[in-house]
């Protein structure tokens, strides 16, 4: 009989690959189905698992194999500012979904920097001159260099039209906008600055209007020079820079999404701010612009149609009638999981994959590295090459 293999992984590294997925050792143990006196001798040295239990560790933990077999422990980004903040002001733990898609963020933000050098792209500066600029001047000024027409705006059929339209046109100014499941009462979105290019990241699981001012919420903090990661809807206990920092962004965004202009001479804005209440067309106004009803209730006081009086009784309306829904899926209807080519669509984007095509027609890219970043098999690159020439899903 073959003797077994021992994979001699390094402790520390074993430790710190376990963390970094968001796993208590029991955690851990359980879905490895090992005792967790098991996996502590691994971490601390005094076993090593088997061939078979190392690669189980590496699938868990999503990591390669040869991460495990590193001599130390390697060096993290940054993890982006936590604005999300409990009841009591702490910290909000951040669980395995939303580590795991940090993680797939920085790994497509570093193969978008590949592709964008392949492609001789440069990604375009985000900021703003003046940096100072209040929220309502910076929405105006950045809506300018999107070229979005309230026009273009009004005419989108749906809200997943707006969202896939909105998400082109960030898209255009090179910046990665990705989407990946993460609890929704965890997290809406979070962005990542340091390296190029930037990165939004969407929640998939929230209402599509909800995803476009998230997109923008996270637009704001990469125009200011932050990153952080979000629940634009709350802002329990935050300190006095985290609430300035996110109320900035949330302004940002209704700006930029409901513009003081376009809803001054609004007649259907009027019409509601004439009647007081948030049980007029207000969802027809909120729909014609493809945002909540709420961001709309806030843009109507912001542009002074209603004072803070009828703002606050609106909002206890609001409050109870209008909150977002936690997930997209209706409760009870089974979910159906995409074929690996509409994934990478949906979660990477067109932008990103119509790039990575580009690049693999002009020679610059193989078809293992689609493989790789898009998380897609071979015959998919055909799939996916008829399915940019239709229109957006």
């Amino acid at each position: 009989m073959a003797k077994p293999i021992n994979v001699p992984i390094t402790p520390d590294v074993a430790v710190w690959a376990r963390t970094t997925a968001g796993l208590s050792v029991s955690e851990a143990a359980d879905l490895l189905h090992e005792a967790p006196t098991v996996l502590l001798a691994w971490e601390r040295g005094q076993e090593k698992p088997s061939l078979t239990q190392a690669k189980a560790l590496a699938r868990l933990y999503r990591r390669p194999l040869a991460a495990l077999l590193l001599p130390d422990v390697p060096v993290d980004p940054a993890t982006p500012i936590d604005f999300r903040r409990g009841v009591a002001g702490q910290a909000r733990r951040l669980t395995r979904p939303i580590l795991i898609a940090i993680r797939r963020a920085r790994r497509m933000q570093a193969a978008a920097h590949e592709l964008f050098e392949g492609l001789e792209l440069s990604a375009v500066s985000l900021g703003l001159d003046p940096p100072s600029l209040a929220p309502e001047d910076a929405a105006a000024r950045f809506r300018d260099r999107l070229s979005v027409s309230i026009a273009e705006q009004l005419s989108w059929a749906s809200d997943y039209d707006a969202l896939n339209a909105w998400r082109s046109a960030v898209e255009r100014l090179n910046v990665l906008v990705l989407q990946a499941g993460m609890p929704v009462e965890e997290v809406r979105a979070f962005s990542l600055a340091p390296s190029s290019p930037a990165v939004i990241v969407l929640n998939s699981g929230d209402a599509p209007t909800a995803r476009i001012f998230s997109l923008f919420h996270e637009l704001g903090h990469l125009v200011r020079g932050q990153q952080g990661i979000c629940d634009p809807a709350s802002e329990l206990m935050r300190t006095a820079d985290e609430l300035a920092e996110e109320r900035f962004c949330n302004r940002f965004s209704g700006a930029l999404l409901v513009p003081q202009q376009a809803v001054m001479h609004d007649q259907l804005a009027k019409a509601v701010a004439a009647n007081e209440s948030p049980e007029s067309p207000l969802g027809t106004l909120a729909s014609r612009y493809k945002v909540s009803r709420q961001v709309m209730w806030y843009r109507l006081r912001e542009v002074g149609l209603i004072n803070s009086e009828v703002f606050g009784a609106g909002w206890a309306v609001l409050g109870l009638s209008d909150k977002r829904p936690e997930h997209e899926r209706a409760p009870g209807t089974p979910f159906v999981n995409p074929p690996a080519w509409r994934r990478a669509l949906l979660e990477d984007g067109r932008g990103f994959v119509s790039k990575a095509l580009e690049a693999l027609d002009r020679g610059l890219v193989g078809p293992a590295d689609l493989v790789d970043w898009l998380e897609i098999k071979t015959p998919d690159i055909g799939k996916l090459e008829q399915q940019l020439a239709t229109k957006p899903e």
